[in-house]
């Protein structure tokens, strides 16, 4: 979608591309300030953001529905099994995106629930994420994607399955928009770029 060499001079553009909270997200595409926002539901948030999108008129459409698993540094104990269990996580730090402090439960960032979680690291950015769990051996929950080497380090996902369940639970990853809004040139990009990548990744991990 853009350019990569920069040669082409005449080819002027202003993005913004905002990494931030779900509750933030909904209020910008509500308000136009975005004009497509990503985020997730999972079982425990779904219809508190149904009805959140429904009073401010914005349309979720699926994009990928995948497992939870459990992402970690590749040199972590816990990154040669075949699948972690709630049990298995206990005793090592849980690094987690911060909340507003007047978020409800349900806007929670996380993929799963942590309040079972001993050891929570809250952080505002990516890179201190991802240093913690090299660092102290922690994890976070992730959608399975293959990480393989970022910020020089090696990263890993592993199947992830509640203690007191035989099935892997699963999110909803999807794009919001104006229930009005005609999507620009630019929109219509992305969200097929989007797609395209989706169709043909085999980036996700098998379990």
């Amino acid at each position: 979608m853009l350019e990569k060499d920069g040669e082409d001079t005449d080819n002027k553009f202003d993005f913004a591309f905002r990494e931030t909270r779900t509750s933030e997200v909904i209020h910008d595409v509500s308000t136009l300030r975005s004009e497509v926002g990503i985020i997730f539901t999972a079982d425990f948030n779904a219809k508190y953001i149904e009805k959140l999108l429904q009073d401010s008129d914005l349309v979720f459409t699926e994009l990928l529905r995948c497992p939870v698993y459990v992402f970690l540094c590749r040199s972590s104990p816990l990154a040669d099994k075949d699948v972690i269990q709630s049990e298995d996580l206990a005793g090592y730090p849980c690094v987690i995106y911060e909340q507003g402090s007047c978020e409800p439960y349900y806007m929670s960032e996380e993929l799963i629930p942590v309040n079972d979680c001993d050891r929570v690291i809250k952080v505002t950015d990516k890179l201190t994420m991802l240093n913690l769990i090299a660092d102290m051996n922690g994890f976070t929950f992730s959608t399975g994607m293959n990480y393989n080497i970022l910020n020089g380090r090696e990263y890993h996902c592993v199947p992830f399955m509640p203690a007191e369940s035989s099935i892997q639970p699963e999110i909803l990853i999807g794009f919001i928009v104006r229930k009005d809004h005609i999507l620009s040139d630019i929109g219509e990009i992305y969200i097929n770029n989007l797609k395209q990548i989706i169709n043909k990744s085999s980036e996700f991990q098998d379990i």
